[in-house]
């Protein structure tokens, strides 16, 4: 009851800037601080573009990458939101974005802008079903459709996200 509480009073609040800033400032390690305006404009931005909370888009990148815009993963995802470089052309392709590139995923803003569309996608294709779109965002949705076929529901991840989803909403 306690945190479906926080959740609706958080909604409420109307400029959610300052605290985003803020908030990305403090989760940057120090040699990234220089980017926390831009990163966090581009969550907020992308977010509102895609109809998506701008604090989701925080847990998820909080969960993906702990705000290391050069973080690259086990299997290629590479910078905040930890895109592969075939998804980022095929999302850049499909969602009219600039994408030069491997390297261009280490730009934080770009790598928003593309994880954010991603997230997109992935909600229409799993008729805005929050769990397996949020999944597949992690594992992928071919992972998914086949778990989903086997009678058995993805969980670990979005347990993760929703967890530092409600965290952040509690620094309100």
């Amino acid at each position: 009851k306690l945190k479906k509480n926080l959740v609706k009073k958080a909604e409420k609040v109307k400029n959610l800037e300052p605290f985003v800033l803020a908030l990305t400032t403090k989760f940057l390690v120090k040699s990234q601080k220089k980017h926390a305006k831009a990163i966090s404009k581009a969550v907020i931005s992308e977010a509102h573009k895609y109809g998506f909370d701008p604090l989701f888009v925080m847990a998820v990148i909080q969960n993906e990458s702990s705000f290391n815009t050069r973080m690259v993963g086990s299997v290629g995802e590479i910078g905040l939101m930890q895109v592969r470089p075939t998804t980022a052309k095929w999302i850049a392709e499909s969602y009219h974005i600039k994408f030069k590139g491997d390297k261009t995923l280490y730009d934080p803003t770009v790598n928003i802008r593309l994880g954010v569309a991603l997230m997109d996608k992935l909600r229409d294709q799993f008729d805005a079903h929050s769990r397996l779109y949020i999944s597949a965002y992690n594992i992928g949705a071919t992972k998914v459709r086949n778990m989903v076929e086997e009678d058995r529901t993805p969980r670990e991840y979005v347990v993760a996200v929703m967890k530092r989803y409600l965290a952040i909403y509690q620094a309100f």
